[in-house]
């Protein structure tokens, strides 16, 4: 049986563009992406913002690995009669849309929002997320406050306690608990991590996204990313963090739609 993911659909204003999907982060949402999706929508594009496997309204699945949330994503097109999209991924959504182009031939062009189809190490800031989900959730939550309370208290920056209380919800036991799937996704971090295998490529047009201020794109994957996506262009967004699409969304919006249309 396939999973089919959730997704929030943002309908074209005008028009009938080529479709648009959106891959989240790990540990985010597609509603992270509201934002940028009603500015394509109203641009002429039906942007679908997903809720990847283990994240948000989608369902928990065993098989967590780059390539199974890649395969969910292309069962969600053939679900919707999508035959082909534009896909723009960061992050961990970054590493699902390079497998998902390298083995489908429904994805007409790629963005690629600060990843490489690199292996990572499991870094301290991976750890430290975890650590305090995993304090956060060692009893029941009463409360949105106490949650933030406790993400806090295990040493969580206001900005990734923010970040995760977007998927906080309420239970029907009226408790409260998070959407992700987190001991699942902590458990198999290692596969998440891996990079792109073998001499899989994408000869499609591909757009990078680099943050000036973050780290996930050097220099040293300029020859890997070459080897896996020939036909690609990287552009530096210079006082953009990790998350280019939230803290310089103007210039993200301007230089993609700029490219999308080209």
């Amino acid at each position: 049986m396939k999973t089919i993911l959730h997704s929030r659909i943002y309908e074209a204003a005008t028009g009938s563009n080529i479709p648009i999907i959106i891959l989240h982060g790990l540990l985010g949402t597609g509603d992270n992406w509201a934002s940028i999706s009603r500015r394509y929508a109203r641009e002429g594009f039906t942007t679908h913002a997903i809720d990847l496997p283990c994240h948000g309204r989608s369902p928990h699945i065993e098989d967590i690995s780059i390539d199974s949330f890649a395969r969910c994503v292309e069962d969600y097109m053939e679900y919707h009669h999508i035959e082909k999209a534009i896909i723009i991924g960061h992050s961990l959504g970054g590493k699902v849309a390079m497998s998902l182009a390298m083995d489908s031939t429904r994805v007409e062009k790629l963005i690629v929002v600060d990843i490489a189809p690199v292996t990572y190490d499991l870094s301290t800031y991976h750890t430290h997320i975890f650590t305090a989900l995993d304090k956060c959730c060692s009893s029941p939550i009463i409360s949105r406050e106490e949650a933030a309370a406790r993400l806090s208290s295990a040493g969580l920056s206001d900005i990734d306690t923010a970040f995760l209380m977007k998927s906080l919800y309420r239970t029907d036991a009226g408790l409260y608990d998070f959407r992700f799937d987190f001991k699942g996704l902590y458990k198999n971090i290692h596969h998440l991590l891996q990079g792109i295998d073998g001499d899989k490529k994408y000869t499609g047009n591909t757009l990078f996204i680099k943050g000036g201020l973050s780290g996930y794109i050097i220099d040293n994957h300029c020859d890997i990313i070459k080897k896996h996506l020939p036909h690609h262009t990287i552009h530096t967004i210079d006082k953009a963090s990790h998350w280019v699409h939230v803290y310089a969304s103007d210039d993200f919006y301007t230089k993609t739609i700029q490219w999308i249309k080209e």
